[in-house]
């Protein structure tokens, strides 16, 4: 188009002609800016509902991660995965992709054009593919190994920052704002240096390409200047192969530059994929309906890698009386109870619940039946009926009765909007008596049948202690209640079972 725009239109003065060649570009023009328009809507649409879904996945993977999955990684890593790696999906699909391929199609276009023109040049240009691709491969595996060591301290940093942010407060408390804020430094002048290092690596990717790009425009501008000069290439051809040649290295090095930010994209995908292919806990076995009459423990054993916890225990809890298992830390306390919960499995022996081996249930089964109260319960930055209800529909008056079973009501009458009073995140609008009351109540609303509590009275004062004894005094003919404590002299008068923990061994306190 360009060699006939000046050979034949401008060279023979036609204007006729030069309105028509206007009127043709323009609408080519057009015509191109519409496709573009459209793709790019699109590829932004498909992105965004890929990585909505894959993000989606991602969270519901994580939620199903099995107790081993959970206990190994970093919450600020998953954070980052869910959160950024999954973002690099959208980035693939909308613009890298589109980019690569409207590359490819130029240099496949803009060679056939040279070739028509000129084959020799155009087997000269031709022959500089191969030395284009072999940048991209050859920095595509460094850059990969870049990206993968920036994105681990991306997610270090962000688990540093989730970790500190959230515990303001006590880092103020025990004065060591100055402490964090060097570790800060440390981390952000790591990720600065592996940043350069990584965007440096790429200059030098596009820089190198830049050199073929700038002696295949001086060979075209030479071959055909001499072309010109002897009489075998008009002025038209010479422009014409000029300009498509310019054009054919642009998107050439630009198809470079994507490969090498496909590079940085495709290590957060792997990211990705290592969390899809994490093990998950199995649901595929049948419901259990738990009585709450009885838990067991028959000659278990269980370790942890060389450590021995629990070595033949035997265990026998009913309801009736508050059952309280002590023993020193690390004895093997949330281990009996990781293991009614179907979080730990038995190296030797069984737990059974109700006469029943749980551990051929679906744990999920088994969980929603089971209350657990913990030093500081887990509460949603939502409202009292939230937290107590879990999102689901429980009629009012039912709230308010295990709210009243568990000595809570009379608290929650005096918030300015009771059942909406927002507990702020964590729970900190309310004392840690008032959290592990709203925990049980929470157990009972769902039909609890069973309820353990995890060292319930390390934080609390002589009086919330006491409303949480009555609380259980109250509650042990309807669940059946477990409470693990380091305390040997808790509750060692009243209705209890008491059980000691010793050496992995399980002994009745007499």
């Amino acid at each position: 188009m360009i060699r006939y725009l000046i050979d034949e239109v401008i060279a023979k003065k036609d204007l006729g002609m030069l309105g028509k060649f206007i009127i043709l570009v323009v609408g080519l023009n057009v015509a191109l800016i519409a496709f573009r328009f459209m793709s790019q809507r699109l590829n932004i649409k498909i992105g965004l509902t890929v990585t909505n879904d894959k993000r989606k996945q991602l969270y519901k993977k994580v939620l199903r991660l099995n107790y081993k999955e959970i206990s190994g990684t970093d919450a600020g890593d998953l954070l980052y995965r869910i959160n950024q790696d999954a973002h690099s999906i959208m980035a693939i699909i909308s613009r890298i992709a589109y980019s690569i391929l409207n590359s490819v199609l130029s240099v496949v276009i803009m060679l056939g054009f040279i070739f028509y023109l000129n084959v020799k040049i155009g087997i000269f240009i031709a022959c500089m593919i191969p030395f284009y691709v072999w940048i991209s491969f050859h920095y595509n595996r460094e850059i990969g190994l870049k990206t993968q060591k920036l994105l681990k301290q991306w997610s270090k940093i962000t688990e540093f920052l989730r970790e500190t942010l959230s515990a303001l407060l006590p880092i103020k408390k025990i004065s060591c704002e100055e402490v964090v804020d060097g570790q800060h430094v440390v981390l952000c002048n790591e990720l600065t240096e592996t940043s350069r290092d990584l965007r440096n690596t790429g200059v030098n990717a596009s820089s190198f390409s830049s050199v073929f790009s700038f002696l295949g425009n001086v060979f075209a501008l030479g071959v055909g200047g001499v072309l010109v000069i002897r009489g075998n290439f008009t002025m038209g051809s010479f422009v014409a192969i000029f300009s498509y040649v310019n054009q054919f290295f642009a998107p050439l090095q630009s198809l470079v530059e994507s490969i090498v930010e496909l590079s940085e994209n495709v290590a957060s995908c792997v990211r990705v994929k290592e969390i899809m292919e994490k093990e998950e806990e199995d649901y595929s076995k049948e419901g259990c309906q738990i009585r709450g009459e009885s838990i067991e423990l028959r000659g278990v054993d269980f370790s942890y890698g060389k450590h021995r916890v629990l070595e033949g225990a035997n265990l026998a809890l009913g309801k009736g009386k508050i059952n309280v298992i002590a023993g020193k830390s690390g004895a093997g306390k949330s281990t009996v109870f990781n293991m009614v919960l179907r979080f730990l499995e038995a190296g030797r022996g069984s737990v059974y619940v109700d006469g029943k081996k749980i551990g051929e249930y679906n744990p999920k089964s088994i969980r929603q039946q089971i209350g657990v109260v913990e030093q500081e319960p887990f509460l949603f930055n939502n409202t009292i009926r939230f937290n107590i209800s879990l999102g689901k529909n429980y009629k009012e008056e039912e709230i308010e009765n295990v709210c009243r079973k568990v000595n809570l009501w009379g608290t929650i009458e005096k918030k300015e909007k009771k059942l909406e009073y927002v507990v702020g995140a964590g729970g900190d609008f309310l004392s840690v008596g008032e959290k592990q009351r709203l925990a049980i109540a929470r157990a009972l609303v769902r039909g609890a049948k069973v309820l353990l509590l995890d060292e319930p009275t390390s934080n609390l004062d002589e009086e919330s202690r006491k409303i949480l004894y009555k609380t259980l005094t109250e509650l042990k003919e309807e669940l059946l209640v477990v409470l693990i404590t380091h305390n040997f002299n808790e509750l060692a008068e009243g209705d209890v079972n008491f059980y000691t923990l010793e050496e992995g061994r399980i002994n009745i306190k007499n």
